[in-house]
């Protein structure tokens, strides 16, 4: 499979939203004040992580493959 974020299990994209436009969510963070995920608005979109100076970079470095659940 190829290292498209779409396949990759950090990748979340919003109902209704173009698959451009997701986010990386390998580093989000619980908010040690109320103790909820940091909103989507927070967090990297996929296609800067993917950039050359991204922590992901080009090659995909922190890509995971999505688990497909077992119909």
């Amino acid at each position: 499979m190829s290292k498209y974020c779409v396949n990759c299990k950090h990748f979340v994209c919003e109902l209704k939203s173009s698959p451009e436009t997701g986010h990386c969510v390998i580093k989000r963070t619980i908010s040690l004040v109320t103790g909820e995920l940091t909103p989507l608005s927070s967090v990297p979109f996929a296609v800067v992580q993917r950039l050359r100076h991204g922590d992901c970079g080009i090659e995909g470095k922190l890509f995971e493959e999505k688990e497909v659940p077992n119909v």
